[in-house]
């Protein structure tokens, strides 16, 4: 009876290790966003809002066919997050008091918890358009926005040689 506890205990064990094993060895645990190398003052200057804001609701929707650059259709799905935020302060662009951030699912998607707050980078606000953001263009959480703030400020007003 002893002898049989510990094996099925040992095989239980050894099971949890394999899988574990397996799993961080699969393509999927492995992939990242290919995103460019990071580059602070060329996101900020490519960016047309960065501000800090609270979120307040996401939602996920897809495109079922999209264009091509050349105008022609390649009826993939297109699946996104999108994130109503409320700005607190704005450090680049004219984005509202309620801005909507959409960001791809998947592995390049910056995942925002709806009522944590955090510093956005994104292009196309304009026209009722959402602000477009991803893994790559810099944005943070609560406990890094006011170090990414400073360093944003530097960028866009550099202090002056006396």
């Amino acid at each position: 009876m002893i002898g049989s506890h510990r094996r099925s205990r040992f095989s239980s064990a050894w099971r949890r290790t394999c899988a574990g094993l397996l799993l961080s060895c699969s393509p999927v645990a492995a992939q990242t966003c290919p995103c460019p190398k990071y580059d602070l003052a060329a996101i900020v200057k490519r960016a047309d809002v960065i501000f800090v804001g609270k979120v307040l609701s996401a939602t996920d929707d897809s495109t079922e066919a999209t264009r091509n650059k050349d105008g022609t259709w390649w009826g993939g799905v297109e699946y996104q997050t999108r994130f109503m935020l409320d700005v607190s302060t704005v450090l680049k662009g004219n984005p509202p008091r309620f801005v909507e951030v959409a960001t791809p699912t998947g592995l390049c998607g910056f995942v925002f918890v709806v009522g944590k707050t955090y510093l956005a980078t994104g292009t196309g606000q304009g026209q009722g358009a959402p602000v477009i953001t991803d893994v790559c263009r810099g944005n943070v959480k609560e406990d890094a926005i006011d170090t990414r703030a400073a360093l944003i400020r530097d960028i866009l007003y550099p202090p002056r040689p006396r």
